[in-house]
């Protein structure tokens, strides 16, 4: 069971705003049903397992890269449209090698 503790006295009708925390919107929409339009703290994080794109590639029959360590030029050029990287991004996008890591900060 939780306890709200208010920081100060309290009339009856008034205003009461709680404070959930820096919590990305998939948190907020998962734990407490809503999301915060615009979230200064939304986040995504993508990880990705080299052997699992190698397989994709398999699957699909296509020739697969021998490194996933830097995006190839149309995934930057992509990016930077999305202003994911690039002097105008918004946020940042890394890779970590070895596997292809986009992790955005």
């Amino acid at each position: 069971m939780w306890q709200v503790v208010a920081q100060q006295d309290l009339e009856r009708g008034d205003a009461l705003v709680l404070d959930y925390g820096p919590l990305s919107n998939d948190i907020l929409l998962l734990d407490y049903g809503f999301v915060i339009p615009n979230n200064p703290h939304d986040h995504v994080e993508l990880q990705f397992e080299l052997q699992l794109l190698e397989a994709a590639c398999f699957a699909a029959g296509l020739h697969a890269p021998s490194s996933f360590t830097e995006p190839a030029p149309w995934q930057h050029a992509l990016l930077v449209q999305l202003k994911l990287q690039g002097p105008d991004a918004s946020q940042m996008v890394g890779c970590i090698s070895p596997t292809f890591s986009p992790v955005l900060v």
